[in-house]
């Protein structure tokens, strides 16, 4: 089954959602922007793939989800398919 999950970062939260193939949500919850919250976040989800909002606090994120093995890109609002609905 392939997962994925989006991430909204900010300087202390981060947003999450990972939903399965079909679309359907399977997790989504706020958590603290730190290696603890983002392990705690993706447990039982490690095979994920991520995408992150390109704002100004992705990078710490970013880091974090390449520390515990999840691959992660980075999304400009303006490319999101949802700004085009």
């Amino acid at each position: 089954m392939t997962v994925s999950a989006c991430l909204d970062v900010h300087k202390d939260k981060c947003h999450g959602v990972i939903m399965d193939e079909d679309g359907e949500v399977l997790k989504g919850e706020e958590f603290e922007n730190s290696l603890q919250g983002v392990e705690s976040f993706f447990r039982g989800f490690r095979h994920a793939d991520a995408v992150i909002e390109a704002s100004y606090s992705w990078r710490p994120a970013y880091e974090r989800l390449e520390e515990i093995g999840i691959e992660s890109k980075l999304i400009g609002m303006k490319n999101s398919p949802s700004r085009h609905a």
